[in-house]
């Protein structure tokens, strides 16, 4: 049945293509949805010859502030804050080969928590939905009296078997912010001016960071990540 469906009290479609009927509303009528939760008001009666309600008035149920939706409404400039708007939501999604996810924006998140280390260590397997590239930032905060060095490496997962890395970054015995930028299409940097280093390279699906010691000696740090659509 094309249109707009009209449920009754249990929940249940009323009207069907093998029960059709012809509805009027009349003006100042209540309907209260299933769960009870929010008033429609009909507060213009169904205009004769046509199928499309006037106007309909939705209740807050906290505060009983109504907010008009009328077919003639337009969209104008310099429109006053205080006028009640319907926000609508469109939730993209992308099919990820068996299931589908939403589509995300760029995010943020913490890959290693700030702490002193002597052995290498390794992220959990993360996530890229959407994401172009990423960006990693390792801060370094205290640093081993020897000449030992980290490196961060960027590796694929890719059907839960760990795979070649895609990026590798050598972070020397100093006190600093390292950043490590991988995305399709960079400029390749070395990582010796300002302490970026870029990679040209895709970011799968599931990946995982690497931070390497190249002895046992301590060091203060914590990785962050940033993933780029």
């Amino acid at each position: 049945m094309s249109g707009p469906t009209i449920f009754g009290s249990n929940g249940n479609e009323l009207f069907t293509n093998e029960n059709p009927a012809k509805v009027a509303l009349a003006s100042g009528n209540i309907q209260t949805t299933p769960s009870g939760k929010q008033d429609v008001k009909v507060v213009d009666p169904l205009p004769a010859g046509t199928n499309s309600i006037g106007a309909v008035n939705l209740k807050a149920p906290t505060n009983g502030a109504e907010m008009t939706i009328s077919q003639t409404a337009t969209s104008n400039d310099a429109t006053s804050e205080t006028i009640p708007a319907l926000y609508t939501v469109g939730y993209n999604q992308l099919f990820n080969g068996s299931k589908w996810d939403r589509q995300r924006s760029n995010t943020e998140g913490a890959l290693i928590a700030s702490g002193s280390r002597t052995a290498s260590t390794s992220t959990a397997i993360q996530t890229n939905h959407n994401g172009r590239g990423v960006i990693l930032a390792l801060d370094v905060t205290a640093v081993p009296v020897s000449a030992e060095t980290l490196t961060i490496e960027v590796k694929m997962s890719i059907s839960g078997q760990a795979s070649q890395a895609i990026a590798v970054y050598s972070i020397p015995n100093t006190v600093g912010k390292y950043f490590l930028m991988v995305a399709p299409g960079l400029v390749e940097k070395d990582g010796t001016t300002l302490k970026i280093k870029q990679v040209s390279a895709s970011l799968p699906r599931s990946w995982y960071t690497v931070i390497t010691h190249s002895a046992s000696s301590s060091w203060t740090y914590s990785l962050n990540q940033a993933l780029t659509v």
